[in-house]
């Protein structure tokens, strides 16, 4: 969310907390009442959906991806240089060139690139398995590194999927915010035109100063729509 955003929601508890602390004023209202329950509903789904995106750290899951990304490059790296050696001996120029690369060159690209060209070496290296057995290549080495390439695409999968979740709680808010704003433009009439208290109307219009707003919303000073 962006400031502006939890700036309202500020203000929305503010109400939220006078309205109750005042209770006594307006519960016999039930227009009013009835308004300010849809305005604590929305206000309490906007503080799940909230909590859900607080709770999704994605710099976890970029964490794990980069770990078994390095993992699996030094496993790579090792692998290239057996078979490289074997490529030379034997001169086996067709295996040569996808074998025969420093480290910027093994790794240069996009990760989603490197980890294919990863994935390929694998599997050449599966095809000549026994050509390539005295240089120490083993069915054990290969499987390891084939799943440290598969763990590494999960690990990318799953980041996209609670991207993708975050976006939507955040669209999912704003779409809140902007039925609190209609909630508070009725809330707003009601007060003044049924509520004969001068003292709590004046503390009603407090509590619906928008921080950072200058002068905030009063009931005569409407704020700017936010534009979502």
């Amino acid at each position: 969310m962006q400031q502006r955003h939890n700036n309202y929601l500020k203000m929305t508890s503010n109400v939220i907390t006078g309205m109750e602390q005042e209770i006594k004023i307006w519960e016999e209202e039930t227009e009013i009442a009835r308004i300010n329950k849809l305005v604590k509903a929305l206000f309490d789904e906007i503080g799940g959906k909230n909590q859900i995106i607080l709770s999704t750290n994605k710099s976890g899951f970029t964490s794990v991806k980069d770990n078994l990304l390095e993992n699996l490059t030094k496993g790579i790296s090792k692998l290239i240089k057996k078979m490289s050696g074997y490529a030379k001996i034997n001169n086996d120029y067709a295996l040569l060139p996808l074998v025969n690369l420093s480290l910027s060159a093994l790794t240069d690209g996009p990760e989603t690139e490197v980890v294919d060209r990863y994935a390929a070496i694998i599997e050449k290296a599966a095809q000549i398995l026994p050509l390539l057995a005295s240089f120490k290549v083993t069915t054990e080495q290969l499987d390891i590194l084939r799943q440290l390439t598969k763990d590494y695409k999960n690990s990318v999968n799953e980041r996209s999927t609670i991207g993708t979740g975050l976006v939507v709680s955040n669209e999912q808010i704003i779409s809140c915010i902007a039925a609190l704003r209609i909630q508070f433009d009725i809330l707003d009439d009601l007060v003044e035109g049924i509520i004969e208290d001068e003292g709590f109307i004046a503390r009603y219009k407090s509590w619906r100063k928008i921080p950072g707003y200058g002068k905030g919303k009063t009931l005569k000073n409407p704020e700017k729509p936010l534009k979502e």
